[in-house]
């Protein structure tokens, strides 16, 4: 994290920002490939034959102009089939429209979702680079059980790196049961490119808690001091350190490597 006043105030209170997937950095993350155009083979079939004669009729009376009126009678078998399935085609274009709600609702409820990263890593020189005000800000260990948020399978669980953007069929999530919901719905919130496999993120998932601070009722077990941080940003640290009882760390380089060592300082 970056050291800032929002920074203290998230430590100081216990609460974190929640993103929406919408707002990523990376906007490839939550490319999600979602069908709510389903197949409706009846009408696809009674236009493709219907067509197909009307075509072949014209095609007739343009070689012989007698037989004109057999480009009528295949208009009105096409629209006898119509009428003929009519019960069939509205149940075909009924589901159809229901798999466009429930791809609506989906893609709703995960824009609207709050989503905290992590990692597992806290030596990483890149995620020090790109996520900690380059070297200048802080890393944060939390307590994971299975008493708080984070040891919850369905709120926290690890990122699925993927050469493919998950490819959700809404008719599927529709007439899914729980659990099978459930694990479409993880699909679309953990699954990123194998390009970011080096973050081994977790993600935290709230529902409803899109670009918000929410509370996160994790014990802080350590802060890790960046390796460009300021004597302010320790001290302010420090004395967190000793109201609350987590240790200080502090990131040095390892020497002869293009590393980070991490050692305790407090």
């Amino acid at each position: 994290m970056s050291w800032n006043d929002f920074t203290k105030e998230s430590i100081e209170h216990g609460s974190f920002w929640f993103s929406s997937p919408t707002i990523f950095n990376d906007p490839i993350d939550f490319g999600i490939s979602l069908n709510t155009i389903r197949n409706t083979p009846l009408l696809k079939n009674l236009i493709a034959s219907g067509f197909t004669k009307i075509g072949k009729a014209i095609g007739v009376a343009i070689k012989n102009p007698s037989q004109s009126k057999s480009i009528a009678e295949s208009v009105q078998e096409l629209a006898s089939s119509f009428i003929n399935n009519t019960e069939a085609l509205s149940s075909e274009m009924s589901e159809a429209r229901l798999d466009q709600a429930a791809g609506i609702h989906l893609k709703e409820k995960f824009s609207s979702a709050g989503i905290l990263s992590l990692s597992e890593l806290g030596d990483n020189i890149l995620m020090w680079s790109h996520y900690a005000q380059q070297h200048k800000g802080i890393c944060i260990e939390f307590s994971r059980n299975p008493s708080n948020i984070l040891g919850k399978p369905d709120h926290t669980s690890p990122v699925r790196y993927s050469i493919k953007a998950p490819a959700i069929d809404a008719r599927n999530y529709r007439t899914a049961d729980r659990e099978g919901k459930n694990e479409i719905e993880l699909s679309l919130v953990l699954t990123k490119a194998a390009d970011w496999t080096y973050e081994r993120e977790w993600r935290v998932v709230k529902n409803g808690c899109a670009n918000s601070t929410q509370p996160l009722e994790c014990k802080i077990e350590s802060i890790t001091l960046g390796l460009r941080s300021e004597d302010a940003a320790q001290e302010h640290i420090l004395s967190l350190a000793k109201r609350d009882g987590f240790k200080v760390n502090k990131a040095n380089l390892k020497p002869n490597e293009f590393g980070l060592k991490i050692e305790q300082i407090y």
